[in-house]
């Protein structure tokens, strides 16, 4: 769904679907067995609807355990939940997933999904209400932020994966919600995330962004590990759970190997911004002796003024990028509009032979994501919202011919046989 339309409906169905949210009876020991990611646990209130469940092993923490809720953009529990749950298990974090939550359909089943998930999962696990993040991929990622502003009580942080805000709910200045956020560095999203981080940090809200090998998915376990280091840690500077050096320490370590791990693979530009954003998180926290291996590694990376141009001057670029695919976007919705013009010439116009050869070829890695991103934004649209919109209108010819734009760049996969 569209940012814009998804941003109207949540605006119209929170108020009555949240207001089901209610402080709920906690029923200790309640929950499967602890250690072990259960893909289907019925909400008792509604069971229609259920959740994966993760509980870690280990006594209970005397304030309960946080928690984080997730919404998948299509309900795969089990398939969210995944990549979550080793740092889960490490750091004591409950983990529940639902399976009915959706994107690119009407948002009430998902508020309601939400509801039902946070209650029943209240009522079978004594949960920290103050360390409760809300997370979720895609359209779900729009609705996890937009939970954050929404919620009579707002959660500790929000997840996101693969989208932003709703464009009608953009970050508030009053709103100080802290956003982790990842997105693959081929998502068709990429541009939007990037700019969220932007904006997060000129309003001066808690933020970390992480960016990953991939497109339009989940992150792998490595980032979900990072998110849940970092949520940790932001609860030791803001008193939400206690201060433990020992696992600053080790969170620390592995920011640092991060970034060192970006510079090695050639990524200078990325290993600047993540020990800068180290040198943030961490600052006030540890002592500068801790921080000195990374103002080493700062150093070395070149001079950080250089660094700082350069920086400025990628992200100029991806502006640029940002606003290519836009007009791309609205290039495709004004042809496929015009009944007579054939899938092949909107394929030229759209200068797709150009975008494939640069998608594959390119000299420069940046070009080549570009094109990448842009590709997968224009299928996206023209083998999926835009047939829908055409068969809601009953034009069946219009479906049809933006598909066949969409196998002009890339094909289906073949089923299965």
């Amino acid at each position: 769904m569209t940012a814009r339309r998804q941003a109207g409906a949540l605006a119209r169905a929170v108020p009555a679907v949240l207001s089901a949210v209610l402080p709920a009876v906690l029923a200790a020991g309640d929950f499967p067995t602890p250690g072990a990611l259960v893909p289907h646990v019925s909400c008792r209130a509604q069971p229609d609807l259920s959740y994966a469940l993760f509980v870690p092993t280990g006594a209970r923490p005397a304030r309960g355990w946080p928690a984080l809720v997730l919404l998948d953009a299509r309900g795969r529990g089990a398939a969210a939940a995944g990549p979550f749950v080793a740092a889960a298990g490490r750091l004591g974090v409950v983990v529940a997933s639902s399976n009915d939550s959706r994107s690119d359909a009407p948002i009430e089943p998902t508020l309601r999904a939400f509801v039902a998930t946070l209650d029943d999962l209240r009522a079978r696990v004594p949960l920290d209400d103050a360390r409760l993040v809300v997370g979720g991929f895609s359209g779900g990622a729009r609705t996890a932020a937009f939970l954050g502003s929404a919620l009579r009580q707002p959660p500790f942080a929000v997840l996101l994966a693969g989208a932003g805000f709703p464009a009608e709910s953009p970050p508030e200045k009053g709103r100080k919600v802290p956003v982790f956020a990842a997105v693959g560095d081929a998502d068709f999203n990429f541009y939007e995330v990037m700019a969220l981080a932007g904006t997060l940090d000129a309003l001066g809200v808690p933020n970390r962004l992480a960016v990953f090998a991939g497109g339009h998915r989940w992150p792998p376990e490595e980032v979900a590990a990072e998110a849940l280091d970092w949520l940790e840690l932001l609860a030791e500077r803001t008193g939400a759970a206690p201060r433990d050096p020992d696992h600053l320490a080790a969170i620390l370590s592995a920011d640092l190997a991060r970034a060192r791990a970006a510079g090695d693979g050639g990524d200078v530009l990325e290993a600047f911004r993540r020990a800068g954003a180290l040198l943030r998180d961490f600052d006030g926290l540890v002592g500068d002796d801790a921080l000195a291996a990374t103002r080493s590694f700062v150093a070395s990376l070149g001079d950080p003024k250089d660094l700082q141009k350069r920086s400025r001057k990628l992200a100029r670029r991806r502006e640029r990028d940002g606003r290519d695919l836009e007009e791309r976007l609205a290039l495709l919705e004004r042809r496929l509009a015009a009944p007579d013009v054939p899938p092949a010439r909107i394929v030229r116009d759209l200068g797709i032979p150009d975008l494939k050869r640069q998608a594959e070829s390119d000299a420069d890695p940046e070009a080549r994501l570009a094109a990448r991103r842009i590709l997968a934004a224009l299928r996206v649209r023209a083998a999926f919202y835009v047939p829908a919109e055409r068969r809601q209108a009953k034009d069946e010819a219009g479906a049809l011919r933006s598909l066949a734009v969409a196998e002009e760049i890339e094909p289906s996969p073949a089923p299965p046989r």
